[in-house]
């Protein structure tokens, strides 16, 4: 269903079974539907013989056949407006941004572009303020590290919903944080390194403050 992700594993088998790069091609083809056939023999047929041969060079162009600029226009509008739904669990939430992500840009790496807009996406999309403050504590860096702590986060929170405690977090310091956090993926979606350093240690600062607050000063 997702031609992405289907070309991202088949990179990995490629490099997994030492498949030769003059058949990877014909490997490729071959594990495709009639429907998805159709679309692709005709490209297939017009590339040169280096790319072929090759499927660093190959993929992507499949990839766009599937996935025209056209298409990727409307989905880097809509990938922006992504926010976890009541009832979705972080992963689901996850997976989400990861799809629209591979249609996107394709594979996603760390530091890359399309990781750094996932981690942003992610963390501002969250529903719990105390998950994403959690992850913030964490000093999650990249899309994979920040689900990661933002599942870690979510277990715990769920296994002590229901359980009595004195530990409260007034609604104000709530709404501190959530500016803070705010402040940070601001700063880091424009790429200002020096802001964006100083506004999230002053963010984990505020945390800090925060959770030694709720702990009763101890």
């Amino acid at each position: 269903d997702d031609f992405n992700i289907w070309c991202s594993r088949f990179r990995r088998y490629l490099t997994l079974a030492h498949v030769d790069n003059e058949h990877a091609i014909m490997l490729f083809l071959n594990q495709m539907d009639d429907r998805t056939s159709k679309k692709l023999d005709p490209v297939a047929r017009s590339m040169t013989a280096t790319e072929r041969a090759d499927p660093s060079l190959f993929i992507p162009i499949f990839e766009r056949k599937i996935y025209p600029e056209s298409e990727t226009k409307s989905l880097r509008v809509e990938i922006t407006h992504l926010k976890q739904e009541a009832g979705e669990t972080v992963e689901d939430f996850a997976i989400k941004i990861q799809d629209m992500a591979h249609k996107i840009w394709g594979s996603i790496s760390r530091d890359s572009p399309g990781d750094e807009m996932c981690y942003s996406i992610f963390l501002g999309g969250l529903r719990k303020s105390e998950i994403r403050a959690d992850v913030m504590r964490d000093e999650a860096t990249s899309f994979e590290e920040a689900v990661e702590a933002a599942n870690k986060a979510e277990k715990i929170f769920m296994s002590s919903r229901n359980q009595p405690t004195s530990h409260t977090v007034e609604p104000a310091a709530i709404l501190q944080v959530d500016r803070a956090c705010e402040a940070t993926l601001q700063a880091r979606a424009t790429y200002t390194a020096p802001e964006s350093a100083r506004l999230y240690h002053e963010t984990i600062t505020l945390l800090e403050g925060v959770m030694l607050e709720a702990d009763g000063g101890t």
